[in-house]
């Protein structure tokens, strides 16, 4: 009877511990679980900074490009501006020569008108003096 009750108690502390193995068998499996799933994470996120990385080094690939592109747009523009400048500098000199040209025809033209009203007078003269001498 002894080596009964023994046999029972060793049956229940081997029950016992299969219960805690059992119990601490699945924490280790949750534990695992969970460190799978952290790792997974790691690597989503490890992956998710490449591309961000990599996404990054497009973007400042093409500002880079877009600054260039706009810096040799703007040389270009100043370039366009200058020669502009210089046109309408010459067209300014132009247009003061033919305000120079017309005020001296204007003044010929008034020394002309005068002088035709002289020969006009002059014609008039003749012409009198001239009936004058045929009615003689």
């Amino acid at each position: 009877s002894a080596r009964i009750e023994s046999l029972r108690a060793e049956l229940d502390s081997t029950r016992l511990r299969a219960h805690d193995a059992s119990a601490a068998s699945e924490q280790l499996r949750e534990v695992q679980g969970l460190l799978r799933s952290e790792r997974g994470e790691k690597e989503s996120a490890r992956k998710a900074a490449e591309e961000a990385q990599k996404r990054v080094a497009e973007l400042t690939g093409e500002l880079s490009a877009a600054r260039s592109e706009l810096a040799w747009e703007g040389q270009r523009l100043r370039e366009a501006a200058g020669r502009q400048q210089e046109e309408l500098r010459q067209q300014k000199l132009a247009v003061e020569a033919l305000e120079m040209k017309l005020r001296d025809w204007r003044s010929q033209e008034s020394s002309l008108t005068q002088q035709l009203a002289g020969l006009q007078e002059s014609v008039q003269s003749l012409s009198a003096e001239r009936n004058a001498l045929q009615q003689r």
